[in-house]
């Protein structure tokens, strides 16, 4: 058993790594989330600009209602089970057979494109009933103009969910060739070209489509947006294929002939149905959730979207990041090691989970004490009002309370791809659909759009809990000793970082620049004062807390700042 524990690579080993540090999910991941790290921050900015220009108004609440439709297809379909899928197999594949993993590129390339023509046209279609699905009542925002401005976006937008699934696919091969940095950054493209499409885009849009449909969109801003959207989708797909073009594509016969069909398609289908299954229980919770949200009043939609994507950003830096990283690395192991759950995948898939743990845990921490100023800092401006950063707020910090649930799940969505169980997560998926309505139908009357992200929260933390159950059935190799140690130690951590901030907060908040300068509030250089002074509250308190945790993880490790920055520079985390 000793030796079998002593291979087991844990987040800050005390002895060097037996793998080679390529090869590293720590080192894969942060090389991800350096790359998503830029594209988050691109994103914040757009939602800044959105936010500034549209406000929490019902044209953006039919934006954001719009975009959800071909976005849960993506996460649905494409980012979701269809990119795992393919991950999956296409890895194994260049371990065994690197002809056949050509193929299967090619392959699956051919049938997303002609699957996603088809699913475009029957979301252009049904349009309006998707966006009735997604909504109460027809006149759930307080008129039908937001309706009929939500039904002609969706009709622009569908085609989103095509440009999505050939980068789910690409992105896979691009893991696989370790391009980690190129799939991370790659969204920024699309977050520019959004960006372009708010401030710029529209008076183009308007003078090259009908009239017609123009009025359609009852403003020229949003139509901007919605153009902006797809051609950034289009963008980042684009140089995620430029990536692989070269090494993989050059040359290849991409246009189909012949229905692109062969026995490891239908590895990748067969592995993709459970999933489409388990992952459809979350799409639902969504339709159930904006469901509700609709049904609070103009605001609420955006409230949430707003505060749904600011915590996406450690997900997508972090969570994200390893997932990605750990699916190659476990699907070889499992590979190499016949089918079975050896030392090694225990190792790659403990790893990654403590990793995430120690991540996620202090970007709780500071999500949760500093929603209100990060909201101020980031989005108060022009039309997204003081009473919107209040609320918005609220939501963050009660989404925030799932954020290590969330993360999890991304690694052990990975796990179990890679040991092809695809219908336990399926079950479990399924069984939320039912706790996710009766908790919304409990807290969303009571406790408004705050209750639809605390049932968020608290229904991703139960499924990452049942997951983590399932895992015993293949004998997983678990170190306990070292998982007691971390989960203690991030414990104190954060009972510290609460109670500390408890005894400085009052003070921090009293400190502002406006009183003691004698500046009117109402003036418009108060509000860029009140940025300045969430900016210092958010430095404090991140500085606090990255140092508490630096110091736990020193701890954890049991080495000097100086042995664990020689660490990080071999590249041994």
């Amino acid at each position: 058993m000793s030796d079998s524990k002593s291979s087991i690579k844990i987040l800050f080993p005390q002895e060097p790594a037996q793998a080679s540090a390529k090869s590293s999910v720590a080192k894969s991941s942060f090389i991800f989330a350096s790359g998503t790290l830029l594209s988050r921050i691109s994103g914040v900015a757009r939602e800044s600009v959105v936010g500034a220009i549209f406000g929490a108004s019902v044209y953006m609440d039919a934006f954001v209602v719009a975009f959800r439709i071909p976005n849960l297809l993506r996460e649905l379909l494409a980012e979701g089970a269809l990119g795992s899928s393919f991950t999956k197999v296409y890895s194994s594949l260049c371990v065994q057979d690197k002809e056949a993993a050509s193929r299967l590129l090619v392959q699956t390339l051919q049938f997303v494109v002609m699957m996603s023509l088809c699913i475009s046209v029957v979301g252009i279609y049904f349009a309006d009933q998707l966006v009735n699905l997604m909504t109460v009542a027809k006149g759930s925002q307080g008129s039908d103009q937001f309706h009929g401005v939500a039904v002609a976006l969706t009709q622009l937008l569908f085609p989103f969910i095509g440009f999505a699934s050939i980068g789910a696919v690409v992105q896979g091969a691009l893991y696989q060739r370790g391009g980690f940095f190129l799939a991370g950054v790659a969204p920024i493209l699309f977050n520019l070209f959004s960006i372009a499409g708010a401030l710029w885009l529209a008076p183009f849009a308007v003078a090259i489509i009908p009239q017609s449909m123009a009025e359609a969109f009852a403003g020229a801003g949003i139509l901007g947006l919605a153009v902006g959207t797809l051609l950034g989708g289009a963008a980042q797909s684009g140089i995620q294929a430029w990536g692989i073009w070269k090494p993989l594509l050059s040359g290849k016969k991409l246009w189909p002939t012949s229905w692109p069909w062969s026995s490891d398609v239908g590895k990748v289908l067969t592995l993709m149905a459970p999933m489409v299954i388990a992952a459809s229980a979350g799409q639902v919770n969504v339709i159930v959730n904006t469901n509700f949200a609709t049904s609070l009043g103009t605001g609420a939609v955006t409230w949430l979207y707003f505060a749904f994507r600011l915590v996406q950003l450690p997900i997508g830096m972090f969570g994200v990041a390893v997932g990605a990283a750990v699916l190659p690395a476990l699907s070889k192991s499992i590979t190499e090691a016949h089918g079975k759950v050896d030392a090694k995948a225990s190792g790659e898939v403990v790893n990654a989970m403590d990793l995430v743990a120690w991540l996620m845990i202090p970007c709780t921490m500071i999500l949760t004490l500093c929603s209100t100023d990060i909201t101020r800092l980031l989005y108060e401006a022009g039309q997204f009002t003081p009473a919107d950063t209040a609320a918005t707020a609220i939501a963050i910090e009660a989404y925030s309370y799932g954020l290590l649930g969330y993360g999890l799940l991304k690694v052990l969505n990975s796990y179990y791809y890679a040991t092809g169980r695809t219908k336990f997560p399926m079950g479990v998926s399924l069984l939320s659909i039912a706790g996710n309505y009766l908790a919304n139908s409990m807290l969303v009357h009571r406790f408004g759009h705050q209750g639809l992200a605390m049932t968020a929260s608290v229904m991703l933390t139960i499924n990452s809990l049942l997951l983590m159950a399932g895992m015993s059935k293949d004998g997983l190799l678990v170190p306990w000793k070292q998982v007691a140690t971390s989960f203690a130690l991030l414990l104190v951590g954060s009972g510290l970082a609460i109670s500390i901030h408890g005894l400085y907060a009052p003070t921090l908040s009293d400190w502002s620049l406006i009183p003691m300068l004698g500046i009117d509030v109402s003036t418009a250089s108060s509000v860029f004062l009140r940025k300045i002074d969430s900016s210092i509250r958010i430095a404090i308190d991140t500085i606090f807390i990255v140092t508490l945790f630096g110091g736990a993880g020193l701890a954890r490790i049991g080495k000097t700042p100086k042995e664990a920055l020689r660490m990080l520079k071999r590249r041994r985390v």
